[in-house]
């Protein structure tokens, strides 16, 4: 893979492509890791869980809807 030469190490066109490309994917692949963390918690806390409190309540019959639908008595009720 390298050739030493004199004490220095001398890279061709391809292995150097190579470890540009490797450096590159390890400097932006940390990011992207850690903002996914963050970007699941506020997925779940803006949208899953806003949405199951509200269903959550409606089954429960603290919140009623403004229509009848026959499923939803047999099934809520």
């Amino acid at each position: 893979m390298m050739n030493l030469f004199l004490g220095q190490a001398m890279e061709g066109r391809v292995e150097k492509k190579m470890r540009e490309t490797g450096e590159w994917v390890a400097a932006n692949a940390e990011a992207k890791i850690t903002s996914s963390r963050k970007g699941r918690f506020l997925f779940l806390v803006q949208w899953m869980l806003p949405i199951w409190i509200t269903l959550f309540l409606i089954a429960s019959g603290g919140i009623k809807i403004p229509f009848t639908n026959a499923f939803l008595d047999d099934l809520l009720m």
